[in-house]
C-alpha cells in the first residue's frame, strides 16, 4: 500500500492500471490506516488536562468572539471530543506564558 500511496502522492495525474484484488487489498489497508489514525486521536489527553469553552474563556478572561477569532487565526486549536470542543490545559498555558504568537 505505501508503494502505492506513494506513487498517487508524488504523481496526483498518472495513469495506472491495477488489478482488482490489489485495489480490494489497498481499500482494505486505508481503512485500516484510518481506523489507527483515528483510535490515535481519541487517545487524546485525559479530561483533566482539556478544558471545555467556558473554562477556556475564564482562564484567558476573553470574549467568545476572541476565542473564536483565535481559532480561526490558528492562535489556539480545540479539539473535538463528543461534539464539544476542548482545549488542551497545556496550550492555554503557553499562550498564557507568552510562548505562543
Amino acid at each position: 500500500m505505501d508503494n502505492l500511496l506513494q506513487i498517487l502522492q508524488n504523481t496526483p495525474n498518472i495513469s495506472i492500471n491495477v488489478r482488482g484484488d490489489d485495489l480490494i487489498t489497498f481499500g482494505r489497508d486505508l481503512i485500516t490506516l484510518t481506523q489507527r489514525q483515528y483510535q490515535d486521536e481519541k487517545k487524546v489527553e485525559p479530561s483533566s488536562d482539556l478544558l471545555e469553552y467556558k473554562e477556556a474563556l475564564a482562564l484567558f478572561g476573553v470574549s467568545g468572539q476572541t476565542l473564536w477569532r483565535w481559532r480561526k487565526r490558528g492562535y489556539i486549536t480545540p479539539i473535538h471530543v463528543g461534539g464539544k470542543l476542548k482545549y488542551r490545559r497545556s496550550d492555554c498555558e503557553a499562550i498564557i506564558n507568552g510562548e505562543r504568537r
